[in-house]
Order: C-alpha cells, then sequence, then structure tokens
C-alpha cells in the first residue's frame, strides 16, 4: 500500500527531525524538515504531496502563514500548523488560509497521530468532492447545452411545420380552384368538344396532383410514428426500372421540356431478381425522379443500378443536371417539411414532404441514401440496399410463373 506523503516545515532542526522520526514510525513518507517557506514552496511544486505540516514561525522572510497563503493562492493547498504561539493576531491570520487544524507544542504523540490522521482524511475527502463537484458541473453543462439544442430544435419545427401548413394551404388550393375552375367551364353549352376535352384533362392532372399530395402527408405521418410495414417479395428490378421509361418521357413531354432526355442505365442484365419491397422500391425511385424532373430543366434525368456482389447490395442511383444542392444545405433535405430551393425568380411546387419519405422507406428496407451535387451542375442520389439472395428452387418458380 502506497504511503501518504507529508512535508514537515519547522525551522527548529531537533523538533523537525524529532516530528519526522514520529510520523515515519506513524506509517507516513516524510520530505523535511525544511526551515523556510522558500524551500516548502519550492518543494510542494515538484513533488506530490498528501500533508504539509506546516510551523507558524519560520526562518527567512516568509513566515509559515504567508506560506500557507501561497500554497492556498497556487495549488488550493491548505496546511496543518504546528505552533507554540497562541498569539490573538496571528490566529487571525491563520483562520484566513483555511487550515486543516492546529497542532500546539508540546503536544502528545496521540494528539499528532490523530491530527494527522484527520486531516489527511478531510483533504482526501475535500479532493473527492471537488471531483464530484466538477463532474456535476460538467453534467450540468451538458444537459444545459442539451436543453438548449432541444429548445432550438423544437423551435426549427415549429418553423418549419408553420411554413409547411401555409405552403400545404397553397398545395390544396392550387388543383382545387383549377378543379372547381374547369368543371364549371364544362358546364358551359359555349365550349365545343375538344376544348371540353382540355378541361378534362386539366381536371384530371389536378386532380391527379392533389391525390398524390394526400398520399404523401399520410405516408409520412405513418414514417414518422412508425407505421409503415414492408412486404418482402421478389421483385425484379429491371422489369420496375423499364415501367419509369415512358412514365417520365411523357412526363417530360407535357412539361414541355424539350431539351431533357431520360435515360435508363442498368446493369447489363435483362433480368436481376431479388428480395425486398417492390413497392417500396418503386415509391423511392418515383420520388426521386420527380424531384430530378421538377430541378432540372435540360440535360438528362438518369435511373439505374449496380450490384456489389463483395457486399451482397445493391445501388439504385437517379442522377439529374438541374440546379444543385448548396452544400450547407445538403444534411437537410431529408427534414420533414423541408424545402431548401430558394429562388426568387421561380416557384417550385411540392410540399417538403418527398425525400423524407425516401429516407424512410431506405431506412425501413436497412438501406443508406448519400447525395452528390454541385450547385448549377446537378445531384447524384445513391441508395444502397441489401441484395437478399434466392434458392434455386425459389428462382426456378418465379421464371415458371
Amino acid at each position: 500500500m502506497e504511503k501518504n506523503r507529508i512535508l514537515v516545515v519547522e525551522d527548529t532542526a531537533i523538533i523537525g527531525l524529532e516530528i519526522k522520526m514520529k510520523l515515519e514510525r506513524f506509517g507516513y513518507e516524510v520530505l523535511g524538515p525544511v526551515a523556510s517557506g522558500e524551500e516548502a514552496l519550492r518543494i510542494v511544486a515538484n513533488e506530490k504531496l498528501d500533508l504539509v505540516l506546516m510551523d507558524i514561525i519560520l526562518a527567512g522572510e516568509t513566515d509559515g502563514i504567508q506560506t500557507a497563503e501561497k500554497l492556498m493562492e497556487l495549488y488550493n493547498f491548505p496546511v496543518l500548523y504546528l505552533t507554540g504561539h497562541t498569539d490573538h493576531k496571528k490566529t487571525e491570520r491563520a483562520k484566513r488560509t483555511k487550515p486543516l487544524g492546529y497542532i500546539i507544542k508540546p503536544y502528545e504523540d496521540s494528539q499528532l497521530r490523530t491530527t494527522v490522521e484527520m486531516a489527511i482524511e478531510k483533504l482526501k475527502a475535500d479532493k473527492e468532492l471537488e471531483k464530484y463537484k466538477t463532474k456535476l458541473e460538467k453534467l450540468v453543462e451538458k444537459r444545459t447545452e442539451d436543453l438548449e439544442k432541444a429548445k432550438l430544435k423544437a423551435e426549427e419545427s415549429n418553423r418549419l411545420k408553420t411554413a409547411f401548413l401555409s405552403n400545404l394551404s397553397h398545395e390544396i388550393r392550387t388543383p382545387l380552384n383549377s378543379i372547381i375552375g374547369f368543371s364549371s367551364l364544362i358546364t358551359q353549352q359555349k365550349e365545343n368538344e375538344e376544348t371540353k376535352k382540355q378541361y378534362v384533362t386539366h381536371i384530371e392532372n389536378n386532380a391527379e396532383d392533389l391525390m398524390n399530395l394526400i398520399e404523401n402527408i399520410i405516408e409520412s405521418a405513418k414514417i414518422e410514428t412508425g407505421q409503415i410495414r414492408h412486404n418482402r417479395q421478389i421483385c425484379n428490378l429491371d422489369y420496375i426500372l423499364d415501367e419509369f421509361k415512358p412514365l417520365y418521357e411523357k412526363k417530360i413531354k407535357d412539361s414541355k421540356k424539350n431539351n431533357l432526355k431520360f435515360i435508363l442505365d442498368k446493369n447489363g442484365t435483362d433480368s436481376f431478381i431479388f428480395y425486398s419491397d417492390c413497392h417500396f422500391i418503386k415509391k423511392i425511385i418515383s420520388h426521386l425522379a420527380d424531384n430530378a424532373l421538377k430541378f432540372t430543366e435540360y440535360g438528362t434525368i438518369t435511373i439505374g443500378y449496380q450490384i456489389d456482389q463483395t457486399k451482397n447490395s445493391i445501388l439504385l442511383f437517379v442522377k439529374d443536371t438541374g440546379i444543385g444542392i448548396d452544400n450547407n444545405k445538403q444534411n437537410l433535405i431529408f427534414d420533414s417539411f423541408r424545402k431548401i430551393e430558394n429562388n426568387k425568380s421561380k416557384l417550385y411546387a411540392g410540399a417538403g414532404l418527398g425525400l423524407s419519405i425516401v429516407k424512410g422507406y431506405v431506412s425501413s428496407l436497412n438501406g443508406n441514401i448519400t447525395i452528390y451535387s454541385n450547385k448549377n451542375k446537378g445531384t447524384d442520389f445513391h441508395i444502397e440496399l441489401p441484395s437478399l439472395p434466392m434458392d434455386a428452387q425459389t428462382f426456378d418458380e418465379f421464371i415458371t410463373n
């Protein structure tokens, strides 16, 4: 067991040596005795000590009380005084150094032993208390910081929800007004059949937009509350992607973006089959492709996949040559209600739910989504999904059917 180390500061050599011998007999390791405050300060600065036993009257310019003051100022290290003086003024000065106690000469061995033991235990207790105090302060500081972050997050969430509700009002009223307006025009007898067909088309398109908005709100709510359930089944990824080509070529044509081209970039196979939720995969690609179409005026929109046999995973990707996303906003785009475009010359439709829904679907499939984007150069979304293998019998049954 490591011994407690005590420094004896006593200017009378014979008394100092006597104290040292007694303390060593009690089981302590003793440094000194030293006769001056200056020497005591030097030793405390360089040695690990458990206690300083300090005589009030010392040789040199610095007495024991002044030395104790320095020890408290520099190291917060209180002393145990050893003195034969009971002068009131010295006692009052000594009190201000917050000592561990006093040993009055002449003293009994038992008094020396008990007072030293109690002083060391008090120092240990004070150190433990200081340690817990520091730990508590750090904990309070951390909790305060966490509360401040939570407060800011809640305020931001409320701001986003307010903006979302305001935007939602606009997103609902726009198609509703179109539906009501064109429905009213159809009833007018003066319109010819061709014009009425155009009105019906407008009504159908706006009804579809409204239906998609409602569906997104419901899906977002399910994701937020953990109510989405995936249904794993056999999926043919090539078939899924093939469905998107005519759909988005028509959307590009309808949007009159004549300088925009839709590209499929498949893995070079005609039939990649695996277990997953086909519906979720379609929704992921659909939301990302819709976003690409919204923010891309010319160039290309590319969807495709690659297979990583070493990781048993599939890398889906949706790329565009659109407006891109600022680096400082890329970590925000998957938040619900978030719309990051800031184009004052053009208003982009949308409720700010699509990418948060994508993130929810990807997480549900135990996948990861990554964004690579440069402002005014385009955006790439990469979705890595586990590719669950099929046994030969299941594969044969799928091909046969």
